[in-house]
């Protein structure tokens, strides 16, 4: 099966041009693949297109219509490719992140920061918690964890920087209450 936007092209040449001929030189295709699009558009309408003679080619009715809704669809189609062009120029978009309170609050805003500068077209939602999230249940677009990854979580990971976290304490304080033996201390 020919492709119908192609066809479509095809058939609003021919309809500008007036004929099988000129719209194959213009287009650079052969009268014979032009005739094979513009049947293949009948067929699957089901309807003639075109009045052909062998002096000249007129619109029928249903043509004309078809024409007009053809340009229609191109011209959206030219739009949506723009748009989708334009896009990718330029970030933009939500990105929804989780981190854990310490790690976002420390190494994190300071780089969403820079990013929001760099991409201000890119709203940034973060959410600072501690507690497990799944990325893709919890509407998250990324998630940054601390240590190793649960073994059934099918996610793909990065390591992104080393972490250190110290516990401190008052002298005073280690002296009335002892000293902590383990991190649930």
């Amino acid at each position: 099966m020919l492709d119908r936007l192609t066809s479509m092209k095809i058939f609003i040449k021919v309809v500008e041009l007036g004929s099988f001929a000129a719209a194959s030189q213009n287009l650079t295709l052969s009268p014979q693949m032009v005739a094979k699009h513009i049947e293949a558009l009948e067929r699957h309408l089901g309807a003639r297109l075109l009045h052909r003679t062998t002096r000249r080619q007129s619109l029928t009715e249903t043509g004309r219509l078809y024409c007009e809704q053809c340009r229609l669809v191109l011209k959206a189609v030219e739009r949506a490719d723009s748009l989708a062009a334009n896009t990718l120029g330029t970030p933009r978009g939500t990105l929804s992140v989780s981190v854990p309170v310490t790690f976002g609050r420390t190494v994190l805003l300071p780089f969403v920061h820079n990013f929001q500068k760099k991409y201000p077209e890119i709203q940034v939602h973060l959410s600072l918690t501690d507690q497990l999230v799944h990325p893709t249940m919890d509407g998250h677009e990324a998630v940054i964890r601390i240590g190793e990854l649960e073994a059934d979580l099918t996610a793909v990971s990065r390591p992104l920087t080393a972490y250190r976290r110290v516990i401190c304490a008052a002298r005073t304080y280690l002296e009335k209450h002892g000293f902590p033996g383990q991190p649930d201390d």
